[in-house]
């Protein structure tokens, strides 16, 4: 009794904070939405309205299981564990929402057959109660950070058992949560069980208080996600031409560029041009419409350059700057090596199992905390480089290429099967998890 009326204070603070900080945020919401067009198709959903407008099995009887992930990244991990719970449990009606316009077109590309897709709502209280009473699921999974307060306690409170699977937690958040641990403990203590992707993450929930019995290292899904492609061998055609690379050409690609990175790039390139005049270099940024104008400014003049939209490329250019997305892995297939962008700054880095799919090395800053796990077989295996400093940058791009030249471009590449066999199972632990509620759905 103690326990459910705390529960239910807990409910009512975070409810008003959430309403109070959601007011707050209106006004810039509007300004995006209006003067920059963001979330205009996701906006009324993510407040619940016309939620389910495309979801088909809302009013069907029989066992609902609920995932929810936040992105892209975060659902395409999702894939392989999906697959596997509709292959094992074919009765089951599976859900999958999302937070982001981006994530929903990912779902939608790759899932629409096999489960409904939405918009997650805000977590705000009465929003996510309203979800709860149309959806009624019977067990929720929440993806890697998406720890949402507001659906948790509800979801504790209507007796649904809800799960972390492929969780993380970065050292920032980790400090949050200690900091309010008063809040946060308890509700996370509600959790039916928490599946960590590595022993970093499972010490940071520890010190949160949560019962030891109840986190398990489970490894990660993109491994798993990665693994599954290449079974399938689901190759994309590796044209060189394409782009106007003969075979004598060094091609390095960074891939999801921050804004602040582009100085050390540009700058580490231009030191490497004047010694290896057949290298050259491919930028595409995390976000193309901040970076386009500041690269555009730092290579007016200076390299010979072109802006790729996603039509016909007519000439050879030392530098390409990609204004499109979708076509990052197809550039990892051309690339002789990759730079990992987010990685220079202290945003965490961007998925590196992209270029790993075609065997290529790649090399890193020092702020790849929300890829800990996959960035420590990177550096175990040898198959990637942490840099600290644009010196060591170059010191590393240089090396390549050197090897390049001496043995081949082969000589850098790996069998990324061989490498990442002994890392996958997350989808098998998981699903072991999983059966206590799934079992009796068979």
């Amino acid at each position: 009794m103690k326990s459910w009326i705390r529960l239910n204070i807990l409910l009512w603070l975070y409810g008003l904070l959430s309403f109070i900080l959601f007011l707050c945020a209106l006004p810039v919401l509007i300004y995006r939405i209006i003067l920059k067009g963001k979330y205009r198709l996701s906006f009324k959903k993510r407040l619940g309205i016309n939620i389910f407008s495309d979801v088909k099995q809302i009013k069907s009887g029989g066992f609902k299981l609920w995932l929810h992930s936040v992105s892209v990244g975060e659902t395409l991990a999702l894939i392989p564990l999906i697959h596997r719970i509709k292959m094992d449990f074919p009765k089951i009606n599976v859900f999958l929402s999302t937070s982001t316009e981006a994530g929903q077109s990912i779902a939608k590309k790759h899932l629409e057959k096999d489960v409904d897709i939405f918009y997650m709502p805000l977590d705000i209280p009465v929003l996510q109660d309203r979800l709860l009473r149309r959806l009624n699921p019977n067990l929720i999974l929440l993806a890697e950070t998406e720890l949402w307060p507001g659906l948790i306690l509800l979801s504790k409170l209507k007796n649904i058992p809800v799960a972390l699977i492929h969780g993380r937690l970065s050292e920032k958040s980790s400090n949050r949560y200690r900091l309010l641990k008063w809040f946060f403990s308890p509700v996370f203590r509600t959790l039916s069980f928490i599946s960590v992707q590595s022993k970093t993450d499972y010490d940071r929930f520890m010190y949160l208080k949560i019962p030891p019995d109840n986190i398990f290292i489970d490894g990660s899904l993109k491994i798993d996600s990665l693994l599954e492609e290449i079974n399938k061998d689901t190759n994309i055609s590796i044209d060189r031409q394409k782009w106007f690379f003969d075979d004598n050409d060094i091609v390095w690609v960074c891939g999801s560029i921050h804004p602040p990175e582009i100085n050390i790039i540009l700058k580490t390139f231009r030191r490497m041009k004047m010694e290896y005049s057949n290298l050259y270099l491919i930028i595409a940024p995390r976000h193309p419409e901040a970076c386009l104008e500041l690269l555009e400014n730092q290579l007016s003049g200076n390299e010979s350059f072109l802006v790729y939209d996603g039509g016909n490329i007519n000439k050879k250019c030392s530098v390409v700057i990609i204004n499109c997305i979708g076509i990052l892995k197809q550039l990892y297939s051309i690339c002789d090596f990759a730079f990992i962008g987010g990685s220079l700054i202290p945003h965490g880095g961007q998925n590196i199992l992209e270029a790993a799919r075609f065997g290529k090395p790649v090399v890193f800053g020092p702020f790849m905390f929300n890829f800990n796990a996959i960035t420590d077989i990177f550096l175990k295996t040898n198959i990637g480089v942490m840099v600290n400093h644009p010196d060591e940058l170059k010191d590393v791009i240089k090396g390549w290429i050197d090897k390049i030249n001496r043995d081949g471009r082969c000589s850098l590449m790996y069998n990324p099967r061989a490498i990442f066999s002994e890392y996958g199972g997350a989808v098998d632990k998981i699903i072991s998890r999983l059966k206590i509620y799934l079992d009796k759905e068979r």
